[in-house]
């Protein structure tokens, strides 16, 4: 029997443990527990043709545990419309596709991209969307109170200051070559099936050799996504110096998260993650307090930069590297942004979008096409969330993928106005600007909505309906479609 079978044979007891320990369970744990899974996209992966990172895992046991309690997943809840919309709009363009209405070219694809550029493709990358769309649901159907809720974002920010620990470490293993520089290792369930190469420090493809650090994630870009999801929350709970969130979040409404997820945010040289958390942090500073941006900001920014100085005098960073400044100034060279690979999908993009304007080629398909047009082996993505939306959905899976953050953005922003608890609207500003940050810099990133983005969109709601049940409790005149029940059941 082969090595990796018997590695499989070994987990298998384990894993059956772990499901019926979950499922004994009430979902709302099971989701904390997720939470803290989700950033380990490539600590313990299995590939089998594709990617299966942990949090997928666990997510299979929740849904699972939750149809077998019986537990409904409803659809009565603020955003839940423009996503069943979105996926309605994925299943036709695909099924269409399917049905022989997009030519799917033959291409000869390497040897580690034949399950990915398989017949397969195309519903597994639509199994996926509903998969990841599937944690939207379950946070916003079976977190039934705002006790959970905090206990949810709480573990999160944990994962987060974990991982950004994590961060700077590898930076430091990396100079000075010391153990763990990296934590990711896979199990290759079948030969071959993976383009990534595990258990190796990935250096940035951008030129950043020995810099930008990753932590468990395989690019640094990703990295700089999933901070994007944490420290704007750490940063609202600090500035916001509200005496609610100090008690229900602790040490981490101080400034330990946010200081040190700036840092490792920095330090993953992701010129997206720098925008986006600037983005982030404005709409933090206008909705909070204005100290933000002319005192906060600025004071870590020092602090940020005086510790660089000293760290770059004694020799900590890569003796390759010219200067700090060089790098940074690489990164934000114009010239350099131009030139980015990346730039040059958006003309595959367009042409396939211009040959099926309205639904696109289906899901997944676009990365089959695309090589096709310019004439190359490799599986080409579109680099983006609204843009995989336009190419494999076209004009409708766009509009249909813009609505379903932009009415969750509407509404959490309608919620922050109408709140009466101050912890409350606190914690909405910093979900609203994390959410904000990462639709930005999904610009250039993702094909799929990451399960930490869909986990801040399903806790926004559990926030927005107890804004609305409290609005409805002062004012018995005023309807709640969307009421929360005060307690855990």
């Amino acid at each position: 029997m082969p090595p990796v079978s018997l590695i499989l044979l070994f987990l298998l007891p384990l894993l059956a443990a772990l499901a019926l320990s979950i499922i004994g369970r009430s979902t709302a744990k099971g989701l904390i527990l997720l939470t803290a899974v989700i950033p380990l996209e490539a600590f313990a992966t299995i590939e089998a043709g594709f990617t299966i990172p942990p949090s997928y895992v666990l997510l299979v046991i929740l849904l699972i545990g939750s149809i077998f309690k019986g537990e409904s997943l409803s659809i009565r809840f603020p955003g839940a419309a423009p996503v069943l919309a979105y996926l309605g709009i994925a299943v036709v363009a695909t099924a269409l596709a399917f049905a022989g209405t997009v030519d799917i070219p033959a291409m000869q694809f390497d040897q580690a991209a034949r399950f990915r550029a398989g017949p397969l493709r195309s519903p597994i990358q639509l199994a996926l969307i509903f998969f990841h769309f599937s944690l939207f649901f379950l946070v916003a159907a079976r977190v039934k109170s705002i006790e959970t809720a905090d206990r949810i974002l709480r573990m999160h920010l944990v994962a987060g200051l974990c991982l950004a620990l994590v961060g700077i470490y590898q930076i430091a293993a990396f100079t000075f070559d010391l153990p763990l520089k990296d934590l990711t290792w896979s199990i290759d369930a079948v030969e071959n099936s993976s383009a990534y190469t595990y258990s190796q420090v990935r250096y940035y493809s951008a030129g950043v050799a020995q810099f930008s650090s990753r932590a468990t994630f395989l690019e640094s870009l990703h990295f700089a996504s999933y901070l994007n999801s944490v420290v704007p929350i750490a940063l609202a709970l600090w500035v916001g110096r509200s005496a609610g969130t100090r008690e229900r979040f602790g040490v981490f409404a101080s400034p330990l998260v946010a200081i040190l997820g700036i840092i490792a945010l920095f330090l993953t040289m992701s010129r997206s993650g720098w925008a986006a958390f600037a983005i982030a942090s404005l709409i933090i500073a206008f909705r909070l307090s204005p100290r933000v941006l002319f005192i906060h900001i600025p004071l870590v920014a020092v602090i940020l930069a005086g510790g660089v100085l000293i760290l770059s005098k004694v020799g900590f960073f890569p003796e390759s590297m010219s200067s700090l400044g060089a790098v940074i100034s690489g990164r934000l060279n114009l010239d350099g942004i131009l030139l980015d690979p990346r730039v040059s999908y958006f003309h595959i993009l367009l042409e396939s979008f211009q040959q099926h304007p309205v639904l696109g080629v289906g899901a997944g398909n676009f990365a089959l096409i695309a090589p096709a047009m310019i004439g190359s082996d490799t599986i080409h993505s579109a680099h983006g969330l609204l843009w995989t939306a336009l190419a494999d959905f076209g004009v409708l899976g766009f509009l249909g993928m813009l609505s379903v953050f932009s009415v969750i953005l509407f509404k959490l922003n309608r919620a922050i106005s109408r709140c009466s608890v101050n912890a409350d609207r606190i914690i909405m500003v910093g979900l609203f600007a994390a959410i904000c940050g990462l639709m930005a810099q999904s610009l250039f990133c993702n094909d799929r909505p990451p399960l930490y983005l869909m986990l801040l969109m399903g806790l926004s709601t559990v926030y927005i309906s107890q804004t609305a049940a409290n609005r409805s409790d002062r004012d018995p005149g005023h309807g709640n479609q969307y009421a929360v029940v005060p307690s855990e059941t």
